[in-house]
Formats: structure tokens, sequence, C-alpha cells
């Protein structure tokens, strides 16, 4: 069959293809353009045939440049641009880009296959952009190679296990670089299960150990293939790094002087240390399978079934005491501490306990700060604490209400936010020099400002608290509302004036006198 003839049936071929396609000599002339192509752009595809296909980008003249970029791609690549060819200069408005494929004929490039795209081309393809650049920051090496195990592409974390600097696809086979008792080809195809150990082999002649994992996949009839490779050397670095630290924190487990178990979800002990087991005088695998109920004295306490709520939504609750009776039947005071466990999908099931037996002392202790906290918050004076810089820590409700704040407000605040100017000027100059000093202040006047902004004169009294080496820590400060007392003294003195008045203007004569016969007061009508 003459050239001709076989080039004429080729571009036939080319024209009734299912492809928004057009065909172009070596020199970018139009040689064909698909019937589908044609009927979108409403023109007659033979007005095409011989003009130069231009591409212009932003404000450039149309030209051939993406013809001259050609020799830097191997595989199939995209144009962005506005198309412009002669005598159509509209017909490829809704066309933004178009992806080249070069045409071989014995290895010599005879054409190029133009399919054009929409203008969202780009979006389209950043999916697999994005898991190109994944693969290109992962820690293990990743090739894809081809069914005759010619490596076509490699991410950065391969080319250094293999210390390859530069890479050609297809040049490289994948025997050349791993093996798996021999030849990895001869091993992926006999094999059953796509993961095993073999060799990776450098530039430079070094052979790592490495786990590798292979998923095939299909695209257009071809068979590719992903391999992930991940150096064992550093896994076994990190497994013995690993086992170090587990080693750590079972010895914390196993010396640490407080009790510590695990209950799962039904709320039977899974684990314990030797401490624990102590604590309740039993042998570990006495206490281990049974529910911790098991263990409670009588009437002891347990958390109430919202806070176990609380505690499971958030993984957080309060300390709390209870007592346990150990093996001889005698009871012992702990305080407990829980935190939650979680599964490996982050679910949660179960929960830890740090159990510290209370001792007589701590027991004292524990009962006057009961007392301390109870006499603080239903005092009916203002207290507060703040560190030596003024800053809020402590404030018992009478404060807040005295301010209009709430606790969490307060805390972190510094009392000079809520103390008029003046006020600051003189507490830091005269009584802060008496802090220092004696240890407290004179009792003295000051206005608070309330969260509405309304002035509250109270007398106030501070007390300086000292660190263990001497130094100023804190203060406590003790207010008391002015409003009361200036209320009380406003109706002690209007009574007294309706009583005057009542007195001096009755009608009966009435007078005071002394134990010694002298008058004291006589109204009006007495002394007429």
């Amino acid at each position: 069959m003459p050239e001709d003839d076989g080039q004429s049936l080729y571009q036939s071929a080319f024209a009734n293809s299912d492809s928004l396609a057009i065909l172009c000599s070596n020199d970018g002339s139009i040689q064909a353009v698909s019937n589908i192509l044609a009927q979108q752009i409403a023109i007659n595809s033979n007005s095409l045939i011989g003009q130069p296909f231009l591409v212009a980008n932003d404000d450039t003249e149309p030209s051939l440049d993406w013809l001259t970029t050609a020799t830097h791609h191997q595989k199939e690549w995209l144009v962005q641009g506005d198309i412009s060819v002669l005598g159509c200069t509209s017909c490829f408005k809704n066309f933004a880009s178009f992806y080249v494929k070069k045409l071989f004929n014995d290895n010599q490039v005879v054409g190029y296959q133009l399919k054009l795209a929409p203008e969202n081309a780009l979006e389209a393809t950043l999916p697999q952009r994005g898991w190109l650049q994944l693969f290109n920051d992962s820690s293990d090496g990743v090739i894809l190679f081809n069914e005759s195990m010619n490596i076509l592409s490699t991410n950065k974390a391969f080319n250094r296990l293999t210390g390859l600097s530069t890479f050609q696809p297809g040049f490289l086979s994948i025997d050349e670089v791993l093996q798996v008792s021999g030849p990895f080809s001869r091993w992926l195809t006999d094999t059953k299960k796509l993961t095993t150990t073999g060799i990776l082999k450098s530039t430079l002649g070094e052979q790592t150990n490495v786990s590798i994992s292979v998923t095939p996949f299909d695209i257009g009839n071809q068979l590719f293939f992903w391999c992930f490779i991940s150096d064992l050397t550093h896994a076994t670095q990190l497994q013995q790094k690993l086992n170090a630290t587990l080693s750590h924190f079972k010895a914390l487990f196993d010396n640490n002087r407080d009790g510590i178990a695990l209950a799962n979800l039904q709320g039977t002990y899974i684990e314990i240390n030797e401490q624990f087991a102590k604590i309740l005088g039993y042998e570990r695998d006495q206490v281990i399978g049974r529910h911790f109920a098991h263990f409670n004295a009588r009437n002891s306490f347990e958390l109430p079934p919202e806070q176990v709520n609380h505690f499971i939504e958030t993984g957080f609750a309060e300390p709390f005491e209870k007592k346990l009776q150990r093996a001889d039947g005698t009871t012992i005071s702990v305080s407990v501490q829980l935190f939650p466990h979680y599964s490996e999908k982050d679910e949660y099931n179960g929960a830890w306990s740090i159990v510290h037996p209370i001792s007589a002392q701590e027991k004292q202790y524990r009962r006057q700060k009961k007392r301390f906290d109870l006499l603080l918050e239903r005092s009916i004076d203002a207290i507060a604490y703040s560190n030596f810089s003024g800053t809020f820590e402590v404030a018992n409700k009478a404060f807040c209400d005295m301010v209009g704040r709430s606790a969490e407000e307060l805390v972190g605040m510094n009392y000079k936010e809520l103390t008029p100017q003046e006020d600051i000027h003189r507490e830091e100059s005269v009584f802060r020099d008496q802090l220092l000093t004696r240890g407290y202040s004179d009792v003295y006047a000051k206005n608070f400002i309330s969260s509405a902004g309304e002035m509250v004169p109270v007398s106030i009294r501070t007390v300086l608290i000292r660190s263990e080496s001497g130094e100023p820590e804190g203060v406590w400060s003790i207010s008391r509302d002015n409003k009361l007392r200036d209320r009380l003294v406003d109706s002690l003195a209007e009574s007294e004036h309706r009583f005057r008045s009542l007195f001096s203007n009755s009608f009966d004569a009435i007078a005071l006198w002394s134990p010694n016969d002298e008058i004291q007061y006589a109204n009006k009508a007495y002394l007429e």
C-alpha cells in the first residue's frame, strides 16, 4: 500500500476516534481533526488542515512554543494557554489546555496528538499530584515500575537509600536494586503474598535489609506496580528505643510507691502493680480478674453516675477518698485519682486508678484543709489571695459577689484591673511598706470597681505570705463591703431624727432623768 494511502487511513481513523483531539505534524501544523471535536466547535475540519496550532500565554503573541518544549518531555504533558488557529479565532474559547503525546515511527517522532481539555483540566490532575507529593514526602522508599520491571518513577527516600542523585525513567530495572533470595522479578512472578523482606543495593555497593510491599494496578490494559520499601535497620533502632522506653515505664509502674491498677469497661482489674496488691494485702493473682467493688469497704464512697459519665466523656475526675477492705478484714483510707484508658481506635475502654494510702497525719491535714475551705466559702467577709505581683489565684463567694464576677473570671486577673488609679497609688506607696515591714497592713478604706463599672467602697486589711526562704510570695486580703454599713448608719440617723421630732412635738410632757436625779432631756410640753 502506498505511503500516502497509509497516512490517509491513519488520519481517517484519527478523525473517527471518540477523543476531542487534533493531529499535528512535526512542524506543528494541523493534519487531522476528530469529527467529535469538529462538531463541538461547529466548523468544517478541512478549513483547519495545514494551519499552525498556536498557543498564547497571558499577553504574549500566539506561537509554537509548546512545540519547542517537546524535547524536555518523555511522556504525555499538559500545556495551558489560549488556543489560536488562523481562520478560527473563537472556535477554541472553551478550551484552555491540552495534553500532548508524541507519535513515533521507528523511534522517530513523526507527529503529535493533542487532546483538548476543558478549563478545569489542571484541577482534575491535582489529586494525582497530591498522591505523588505524599509519596515524595514519605519516609519509606516508593517506586513505580511496569510489567517489564523497568522503574518509571521514584521518590526522595528511595533515591537517598540507593544513592541515586538523578533518575531517568525506564533506564533502571528493579532487579538491579532489589533482591529477594535472588532476582526480584522471579519472586514477584512466583509469590502469592506481595509483602516480604529483601536486600536493597545502593550505587556504592552497600546493602540494606528492607521490608517490601507491592501493590499492582491496571491502567489502559497495562499493568503497573507501586513498591514501598522500609529500611529495617532504622525500624530496628526504633524498636530498640521503644523497648528501652517501655522498660523505663515498667520500672516506674512496678516500683511506684502508690498503687496503680487498670480496670476494663466491666470494672474488672486486668493489671495492677505490686504496691496495689500490698495495699490490699493480697497477691497480684488474687486481685487480677476481680471486680473493683469486691475490695470496697462497707458504705465506701464511689463516684455517682453523673460524675462517672462526665469522666468517660471528658477524661477528667476530681480526686476522691474511699475505704478499701484488706485481706485481713481491716479497712484502709485511700485517695483515688482516675485516668482514662483508650484503645488503639481511640475509644474509651477502661480506667487507670492511682491509689494513695492516707496516713493519720495526712488525714489531719485534709480535715484542716476542709475546715479552711468551708470557712473561706461561707465567710461573710470578701477574701481573696493573690501572688505578690497582684494576680488573683483564689477568691471566695463573698468577694465574687462583691465585685460582680465569677471565680473563673477573677483567677488570672490583677487586682489593679479592679482598683481606681488613686487607690492603687496609695496602696503601693503606703500599705505595701506596712506589709513588708510587719507582715500585715492597717485596716483602710478603698474602692473596687464592679463588673457594672460601679464603685464598691470597702474596708480592707492585707496579710503577707512568705515562702520557706522568707521571700514575699503572696497576699491575703480581707474586705468588707461598706455599703451595708453606710446604709445602717443612714437608717439609724433617720430613726434618731424621727424620734427627736416626735419627742419634741409631743403633747405629753416627757423628760429623762439620770440616776442622780438630774434631768437629761425634756420636751417643750414638759418645760411649759
